[in-house]
């Protein structure tokens, strides 16, 4: 089992929320990014947080773990139960939450871990073949 490079989690993880929150906020980013590429990258930096808490976990393992957690919050936007409703009035916890389900986010969550799956895989080969060179 490799182990990730810390470094590597951390600047993969800190790019991808930059990327989602310009996803929405700058002016000149392409609708279809506007539209589909912050729920990708919401999921991409969740995989990404898990990704650093669980250095040693297989890929396939924190991807399944991350998809979970993001099926079960677009889910959760079909309850809306006061204390839920409190805790989404807060701008932070809106990000991270959401409020209203919408079918096709969890297409782009699934994109958007498989993504950041992708680029766990191809970053731990590159570091293991590294390592083995030297």
């Amino acid at each position: 089992m490799t182990k990730r490079e810390p470094m590597f989690v951390v600047v993969a993880l800190a790019v991808t929320i930059a990327a989602g929150l310009a996803s929405r906020r700058v002016r000149g980013v392409p609708e279809v990014v506007q539209a589909h590429g912050g729920d990708a990258l919401w999921a991409a930096a969740l995989f990404f947080g898990l990704a650093l808490l669980f250095l040693r976990e297989p890929t396939e393992l924190l991807a399944a773990a991350a998809l979970f957690m993001a099926f079960a919050v677009e889910l959760s936007q079909l309850f809306s139960p006061p204390w839920l409703v409190e805790l989404r009035n807060n701008e932070f916890l809106a990000l991270v939450l959401g409020d209203t389900f919408v079918r096709m986010d969890l297409v782009r969550y699934a994109a958007g871990v498989a993504v950041a799956a992708l680029f766990d895989q191809l970053f731990k080969r590159r570091v293991s073949g590294l390592t083995a060179m030297q």
